[in-house]
């Protein structure tokens, strides 16, 4: 998403707006795109951009340089759990 990593949440567990809280990081990015289609327009009525739920798979699905679920976990408690809880269901 092209935002500094100091405005990320240091506990995302502890925001109550998790998608506004998507939207305002990507008000911060440095890629045009990314604002456009996350953010929504004024006068919308809406609470996300058109391409809201496009750019977080775009961004999940991005191995090199998209989301790292276990350093993600290093800031969420329950992100931790669920991934422990995958890995046993999985027999890991």
């Amino acid at each position: 998403m092209a935002v500094p990593v100091t405005k990320i949440p240091a506990n995302p567990d502890t925001t109550d707006e998790p998608k506004q809280t998507m939207v305002s990081l990507a008000r911060l990015s440095r890629k045009r795109p990314v604002q456009e289609d996350m953010v929504p327009r004024r006068g919308s009525g809406r609470v996300v951009g058109p391409a809201y739920v496009s750019r977080l798979i775009e961004f999940i699905s991005d191995s090199t340089h998209g989301w790292r679920p276990d350093v993600a976990a290093e800031r969420s408690a329950s992100l931790a759990r669920l991934i422990r809880s995958i890995q046993r269901l999985a027999g890991r």
